[in-house]
């Protein structure tokens, strides 16, 4: 399955997303992974994030977070 992998350097970078309407703010946390989808919503532009295929079987959530 196709992630977006935070990378080491944007680990604590604040994302505002404009798509809500209260404005919903969150930090980036490095090496966490990303569908496309979640970027969409969560208002992440996919240039800033790397491309990686993983099996869905070898993910795991910590913290709400998706990490492999």
């Amino acid at each position: 399955m196709l992630y977006y992998k935070v990378p080491e350097s944007l680990d604590g970078k604040k994302i505002i997303n404009p798509n809500k309407k209260n404005w919903d703010r969150f930090e980036l946390v490095a090496n966490e992974l990303y569908t496309k989808t979640e970027c969409k919503q969560r208002g992440i532009p996919l240039g800033w994030l790397d491309l990686v295929n993983i099996k869905k079987t070898e993910t795991y959530f910590f913290f709400g977070a998706r990490f492999n």
